[in-house]
């Protein structure tokens, strides 16, 4: 891949992660001692023997998820932080923070009207900026029309729809943070020849290789149910001092790192399940955005590589099975790879 003239930094722990106390503080600050000791207590109590021994060791291996799960926060802060200022001094602008299993799409109107239309939604914080605008919003919501319907090669990408739709276009001008919806799919395999449809004649690479060719089915657009929380996208070069400062602290998250993520977005949604259904959402609908982040569940082989004790196969069993539509706007990505770094090197650069 650096052959093809990406750059691509490997950074470790050294790089970025703080030591010693300090960590110690972090760790602390981003989960209160309270929730954490629920937390432990009540894997405790559900697997407890009665027994000396073995709830002790069932008591150790309680407070090790904990802990896991702590370093995973300060991680995710003090990480985005580091590549986000990196990527200001080398003069970037929008930039995107987004895992290994998701992959962002064009925001085209779904085909079968397989979207959730929210009836009760409004910004959680003031609008100072008119982002909120009925104009501005419902040309937003025109423009998904005229969105290219395949995704991916020349003239097809996010940059090239920046460029065409000019730097002083909304959204483009008056959002420094978006945070873009996710589209769940989940683990329900498709008929052979769904899968083989638009797969580039004469690759190799096996089609059930790769999760954005083997899964088609996902849960309902714009809803929060499986899709959950969005990822932002955002423009390092608008960004200030105390937005990089910020990044760490525990209000900032994944989802909005930056306060200029809560601007307009997200927005405090009533009519749909809140996690755990105890609380309203906050989501981006998708009807006032030009992108998505589609998220892959994948096979349980790749799933259960993380150290994340959240990641347990029953979970993985339950949230699998989503099956609200299908979607293949993103797999066009493939034959225009192919046709733009040849057979052979698209073969190599995705061998296993």
């Amino acid at each position: 891949w650096r052959e093809m003239g990406m750059r691509i930094d490997v950074l470790s722990d050294a790089d970025f992660m703080p030591e010693g106390e300090e960590l110690k503080e972090k760790m602390s600050r981003h989960l209160p001692k309270k929730m954490l000791e629920k937390r432990g207590e009540r894997k405790f109590e559900k697997n407890r023997k009665k027994n000396k021994k073995e709830d002790a060791k069932l008591l150790a291996e309680a407070k090790e998820d904990v802990r896991i799960f702590q370093m995973h926060r300060v991680r995710q802060r003090e990480f985005l932080q580091k590549c986000l200022i990196d990527f200001k001094k080398r003069g970037y602008t929008w930039t995107i923070s987004i895992d290994t299993d998701e992959y962002i799409a064009f925001n085209r109107p779904d085909k079968n009207g397989n979207e959730h239309a929210y009836t009760s939604a409004e910004a959680e914080n003031r609008d100072p900026f008119g982002i909120l605008d009925e104009d501005r919003l419902k040309s937003i919501a025109d423009k998904r029309h005229e969105l290219p319907i395949q995704f991916g090669g020349k003239g097809r990408t996010v940059a090239d729809l920046i460029v065409s739709m000019g730097p002083s276009a909304s959204p483009w001008s008056d959002e420094v943070c978006m945070s873009l919806p996710r589209l769940f799919f989940g683990s329900v395999e498709s008929e052979k020849r769904e899968i083989y449809s638009q797969y580039p004649p004469k690759f190799k690479t096996k089609p059930r290789s790769l999760d954005t060719m083997r899964y088609r089915t996902h849960a309902t657009k714009g809803s929060f149910q499986h899709n959950l929380y969005g990822k932002a996208m955002i423009d390092v070069s608008r960004m200030s001092k105390s937005q990089f400062e910020y990044l760490t602290k525990p209000k900032s998250s994944i989802h909005w790192p930056v306060k200029y993520c809560k601007r307009a977005r997200p927005f405090l949604v009533n009519d749909d399940k809140g996690y755990a259904g105890k609380r309203p959402p906050k989501i981006t609908p998708i009807h006032v955005t030009l992108l998505r982040i589609h998220h892959y569940l994948g096979s349980w082989k790749s799933y259960n590589k993380r150290d994340d004790p959240r990641r347990t196969k029953k979970l993985y069993n339950e949230v699998g099975n989503v099956n609200d539509g299908t979607d293949d706007d993103i797999r066009p990505w493939l034959s225009s790879f192919v046709n733009e770094v040849g057979l052979e090197k698209a073969e190599e650069l995705l061998e296993n």
